[in-house]
């Protein structure tokens, strides 16, 4: 009977150990990082020479096609990963938010007011483990109870945030590091998101990447360390925070233990889903109004969403002559066999071996081909509007400011049109408070019934649509005659950067020569930032017809 007592006592010990156990979170050796790349655009990793992103591409599992939330600015986006939900939830809606000055109340708060953060639900679950956060825009650590982590670090640059993410992790024996690095935000501000200069600096980033994941591999920790690779938002022309794709559009990597390797998932993933992804890493459960998910391709719990990743493509322009764009196509990335087709020539895709001549207007694909059939495909075309001005002589009274001198005068009859705001590209002509003033001189005299002008409208850049326009004719070039003009048509729009274009139409003048006077904005409003000071006006084509 004895025995039988002791049996039963010990069973009921063993009960109470395994319930005490599961009281607890077993310790895990786990190590997570977060590389939060500030304003990277995901076709920059493509149009770059980026071998180390492309290493933690082939490495785990990618989609170009992530989102941001609206709006688009680092405020909202970064406080979105670390807060497991939107600025509905959180209440986090502009880069200035503060706890002091928060307009919307968190529909889930702490006692001193902070949503609760992934940090937060770590330091729950592993109260004696490291976790850090290294920041090149230091505001972030308004966005949540900067008391849970041990340890903030504030960086001045790209450098030392990577210096700083390896102690962290190597020395430190951090268990989770959140890094946000500014590098291509500052790009995309000072060198226009999309460029050809923000896709070369975007290399210097690539070799910075590469120093972290070689020390990693030194240490034994890159296979065995999840890396979480994503930006905040992406940016148009010079700006974000609208609603355009490019703004919204971010690339997402997942590299790390049992992770799907070279894969490209279709399923959707947005910034707030990071603080999700970290929390099922760690097997813990979330706040119930996180809004975020895991993403299961990843894991290899919905592989009908994989693909095998492909490069894409890249076509550019190496010159133009006689009417032809000449081309060339390169895949950064990868040793693969490209193939293209010029629709108007032939609907078959050919091998490509060298330089490609198109026919200024016409279009053209350009693919990686894989088991004979096409990945990515590229497309590409020159805008080019045929005119009675093209080829025709321009004077300018007045030179448009050096740093925006496109290829000279010519620039706005020569037929290329820019499809992009960033005017800092090939096309436009910028003036700094000066009127735009030319004449026109027509390869032979013309009948002409219509002139459009093509503007640039980017009010919080102080670039505005003109005051007024005039347009004169001669058949001589000594005497003129009025044949259109407005004054002061123009709206103006403060939130959005746009291309306008202008027609005047007018009675049909048989002429050759052609006085235009644009007249610059001028003095910038009391309502604007830049008040006092004076205003751009830019152009990118004069289409005479």
């Amino acid at each position: 009977m004895k025995k039988l007592k002791y049996i039963i006592l010990l069973i009921a010990l063993l009960a109470i150990i395994a319930v005490l156990n599961s009281c607890h979170q077993p310790k895990k050796e786990i190590k997570i990082l977060v590389l939060g790349l500030d304003g990277l655009m995901p076709d920059a990793i493509e149009k770059a020479k980026t071998p180390h992103l492309h290493r933690l591409i082939m490495d785990g599992t990618s989609t170009m096609k992530a989102r941001a939330v609206y709006p688009t600015s680092s405020g909202p986006n970064w406080s979105s990963m670390i807060l497991g939900c939107g600025p509905d939830q959180h209440g986090i809606d502009e880069n200035g938010w503060t706890l002091e000055n928060r307009k919307i109340i968190p529909v889930i708060e702490k006692e001193n007011g902070y949503s609760p953060s992934i940090f937060d639900v770590l330091k729950k679950a592993y109260p004696e483990e490291r976790i850090s956060g290294v920041f090149n825009w230091f505001t972030i650590a308004n966005y949540f109870d900067a008391t849970t982590p041990d340890t903030l670090i504030d960086v001045s640059s790209t450098e030392e945030a990577i210096d700083q993410i390896l102690n962290e992790l190597i020395v430190q024996n951090s268990m989770f590091v959140f890094s946000q690095i500014d590098h291509m935000d500052h790009a995309g501000h000072g060198l226009g998101f999309g460029s050809d200069a923000y896709h070369k600096d975007l290399e210097t980033l690539d070799q910075e990447i590469g120093r972290l994941i070689d020390k990693l591999k030194e240490e034994g920790m890159y296979e065995n360390t999840y890396i979480i690779t994503l930006a905040d938002h992406g940016g148009y022309g010079f700006g974000h925070g609208g609603k355009t794709m490019e703004e919204y559009s971010i690339p997402f990597i997942i590299n790390g233990p049992h992770i799907n390797k070279g894969k490209n998932t279709s399923e959707v993933v947005y910034t707030f889903d990071v603080a999700a992804i970290i929390a099922s890493i760690c097997d813990l459960e979330m706040p119930n109004h996180w809004i975020g998910s895991n993403i299961e391709s990843a894991f290899g719990l919905a592989n009908e969403l994989l693909s095998d990743f492909s490069p894409l493509t890249i076509i550019s322009e190496d010159s133009i002559d006689g009417g032809y764009s000449f081309l060339k196509c390169e895949v950064f990335n990868s040793e693969e066999n490209i193939k293209y087709k010029i629709p108007k020539q032939s609907a078959q895709w050919q091998d490509y071996q060298g330089t490609l001549k198109l026919p200024l207007g016409d279009s053209i694909f350009a693919s990686v081909f894989n088991e004979n059939r096409p990945s990515k495909v590229s497309y590409y075309v020159k805008p080019y509007i045929q005119h009675k001005g093209n080829n025709s002589q321009v004077d300018l009274y007045k030179q448009p400011s050096q740093k925006y001198a496109a290829q000279g005068a010519q620039s706005i009859t020569d037929g290329f049109i820019s499809s992009n705001i960033a005017y800092n590209n090939k096309e436009w002509l910028g003036f700094h408070g000066d009127d735009l003033n030319t004449v026109i001189k027509l390869e032979q005299s013309q009948r002409i019934h219509s002139i459009t002008m093509r503007f640039l409208e980017n009010v919080k850049s102080w670039i505005f649509l003109p005051q007024s326009i005039k347009i004169m004719s001669s058949k001589n070039g000594v005497h003129y005659q009025e044949i259109a003009s407005s004054n002061s048509p123009f709206e103006y729009d403060y939130e959005n950067a746009a291309i306008q274009e202008i027609k005047m139409e007018f009675e049909a003048v048989d002429t050759k020569f052609i006085k235009i006077h644009v007249e610059n904005y001028g003095t910038l409003p009391a309502w604007h930032m830049g008040a006092g000071e004076q205003a751009w006006l830019f152009i990118d084509e004069i289409i005479i017809e």
